[in-house]
């Protein structure tokens, strides 16, 4: 079965896309966990010493569990696809799977930022950054490189669908 070079042209650059957002996924997500499961800051504040790290906030420790799992598993797909260069319907039902969780990853940790850095007046919750300022910092990276993350799996899983590959089961 020979294929036009159209045809072939067109495949070449699918598999492309989907290498090149799959890597960049797998990048962007262990960086992220990498960074944050080794984001700690120690100050004093009246004669205490407080030390924060991820463990401190059960959303940073879903960021570091979740985003070793998004960049497992673009790791593992991307020696998949490489290998098949067919898209299966499962690849792509867990292509799915994998941007919701780096969704869910993202828009959690990003929450629990925003309250840390700004606070809660309303709840009479105050803002820690003032006190904890390198923590934050690392922070608002590693929530950047989870939201690239993200947007990387959901262009892997949009150009497989659009790209107008056959997924089936």
């Amino acid at each position: 079965m020979t294929r036009d070079p159209e045809e072939q042209t067109r495949q070449k650059r699918r598999l492309l896309y989907q290498v090149s957002s799959r890597i960049v996924a797998c990048a962007a997500s262990a960086v992220a966990a990498l960074l944050m499961a080794f984001n700690r800051e120690t100050t004093v504040y009246g004669g205490v010493e407080i030390d924060v790290d991820y463990t401190a906030a059960s959303a940073f420790k879903f960021l570091v569990a979740g985003d070793a799992v998004v960049s497992v598993y673009c790791l593992l797909s991307l020696v998949f696809l490489v290998a098949r260069h067919d898209h299966g319907g499962l690849l792509h039902v867990l292509d799915l799977t994998a941007m919701a969780l780096a969704m869910a990853v993202a828009a959690s940790a990003a929450a629990i930022a925003h309250v840390g850095k700004y606070g809660e007046p309303k709840a009479g919750w105050v803002s820690v950054c003032g006190y904890f300022p390198n923590f934050c910092h690392r922070t608002g990276l590693s929530l950047v490189l989870c939201f690239v993350g993200f947007i990387s799996c959901f262009l892997s899983t949009a150009t497989m669908h659009v790209a107008g590959a056959d997924p089936q089961l």
